[in-house]
């Protein structure tokens, strides 16, 4: 089995959890996957299987969407609900003021990401200095540079002014924190905050009504026909397709672009600066992908995966 198996993820494992039991399932070790959830969310994992663990780079880049539920007066050393409490404070806002602060943040955004982060500082994890931070029970937060992050669509779900909860759908560029955001909403309206609850909607170009649970995935009995299994053809079914003869396809295969395939390339893209980043290479006999090429500047188009199955 070569493809992309949606998985729905719970609360209360771990990616590495959800991948692990995958290759119980399928018994397979050929199992991967394509950007990790926190254990307490929820949501879609895009779940890499045989021949398509080569394409998780080209998924990870994607913009994702998100539900978070934020708890105002509440600050904690991981920015959600797994790390520990540094302060609670008063919450006196009423709706119009948080509806106002939430869509002040939306766009591109300088934020400071997370202290337990997976970003290198140094050469080392920011989660490593997150754990030697908590263990002396010093938390130095001037480590924590602002990054550029993006976050658009946003829109307001619910206020609960009893349980000071707001809960806001967004969705995000690569590399944007949603606790990061959360923290940040905190600070506007002089309160603190933290994610509660948080659940990836989506992550191009796959949603998560597209998934299945784990529990689901056990008892189905035909997974390669399910609509939670996407195949290896159609997993970058946003690129750009080229189809390609057989023996244009087994130049590929031995690492060169013909030069049918290359007339091919000038014709569909004849203005280089406006051909796509990449393009996925079919074969018009079998239907498989053959390769993945991507634009590499001054280079034209190169050859970076080829798949064999």
């Amino acid at each position: 089995m070569h493809g992309v198996l949606l998985i729905d993820k719970q609360p209360g494992c771990t990616s590495h959890d959800v991948v692990a039991n995958v290759r119980k399932i399928l018994k397979t070790k050929s199992v991967g996957h394509a950007g990790t959830l926190d254990p307490s969310a929820s949501g879609l994992m895009i779940v890499l299987v045989g021949e398509a663990t080569k394409l998780s780079d080209y998924l990870l880049t994607g913009d994702k969407g998100y539900v978070v539920k934020v708890k105002l007066g509440v600050e904690t050393d991981t920015d959600d609900f797994d790390g520990n409490v540094l302060k609670e404070n008063p919450v006196t806002v009423n709706e119009t003021e948080i509806m106002s602060a939430v869509f002040e943040m939306t766009g591109d955004l300088e934020l400071a990401p997370p202290l337990f982060s997976a970003i290198k500082v140094n050469g080392k994890k920011m989660y490593e200095e997150g754990r030697k931070q908590r263990a002396e029970g010093e938390y130095d937060l001037s480590k924590l540079t602002p990054r550029l992050m993006s976050f658009y669509n946003l829109k307001l779900e619910n206020v609960d002014l009893t349980n000071n909860e707001v809960t806001v759908s967004m969705d995000c560029s690569k590399g944007s924190y949603i606790r990061a955001w959360a923290r940040e909403l905190g600070k506007k309206l002089n309160c603190g905050a933290s994610v509660k609850e948080l659940r990836r909607t989506w992550s191009e170009p796959f949603r998560v009504e597209d998934a299945v649970t784990v529990g689901e995935l056990e008892t189905t009995s035909d997974i390669s026909s399910h609509k939670s299994f996407v195949k290896l053809s159609e997993v970058l079914s946003h690129w750009d397709q080229m189809p390609v003869l057989d023996q244009d396809e087994k130049s590929i295969r031995n690492g060169q672009i013909s030069k049918f395939t290359f007339s091919d390339l000038l014709r569909r893209y004849p203005v280089y600066e406006d051909a796509p980043e990449g393009v996925r290479v079919i074969s018009q006999t079998s239907g498989k992908l053959v390769s993945v090429l991507t634009k590499e500047p001054g280079q034209g188009f190169r050859i970076k995966r080829v798949f064999n199955y």
